[in-house]
């Protein structure tokens, strides 16, 4: 087939043949670039969604754990009201102690606190007339064989009366 067309029609036909490819390409490249972007917002959407969620899971696991660590505590402060009970079952007669602090403490001397701690400290609080019940108090709880280093802690004049402390340590012995 011979081609007699003119060469300037033939380059006007050529042209138009390659602006039509590149406009093709261009909507290609476009659909491209925009299914693309689609897909990344999509993908940040679900991810930005999985990033809530984890959040949510967070502050619930928060909650938990604050619900955890009071009952831990409150675990730990059963333990120890235990170790205490069975330490008094095996070794503390408070009977016995109780009737043995009626025959030590002077008629003038009125206690109003008696603390045996875990740890066996003795604090003894309580009131007087004056110094010399006091001191005597404090040398009746030295001699008795289940207290040391029995030592008055406090005294304080107040409306006539002389309120003390008195601190020791309870021996295992008892």
């Amino acid at each position: 087939m011979i081609n007699l067309l003119p060469d300037e029609i033939k380059k006007k036909r050529k042209r138009e043949k390659y602006k039509k490819i590149a406009l093709v390409i261009i909507v290609l490249l476009l659909v491209v670039l925009m299914g693309t972007s689609s897909y990344i917002e999509n993908l940040a959407a679900n991810y930005q969604t999985k990033l809530e969620k984890l959040d949510e899971q967070l502050q619930q696991l928060e909650v938990t754990k604050k619900v955890i660590s009071t009952q831990l505590k409150e675990k730990n402060k059963v333990q120890e009201q235990l170790t205490l009970v069975n330490n008094l079952k095996k070794d503390l007669n408070y009977n016995w102690l109780i009737q043995d602090l009626q025959l030590i403490i002077p008629e003038k001397v009125w206690l109003e606190q008696l603390t045996i701690t875990i740890d066996n400290k003795l604090l003894i609080g309580g009131k007087t007339v004056n110094n010399q019940q006091l001191l005597e108090t404090a040398k009746r709880l030295e001699k008795y064989p289940y207290f040391e280093g029995v030592k008055i802690a406090s005294s304080q004049e107040v409306k006539g009366n002389l309120h003390f402390e008195i601190q020791g340590q309870v021996s295992q012995g008892l």
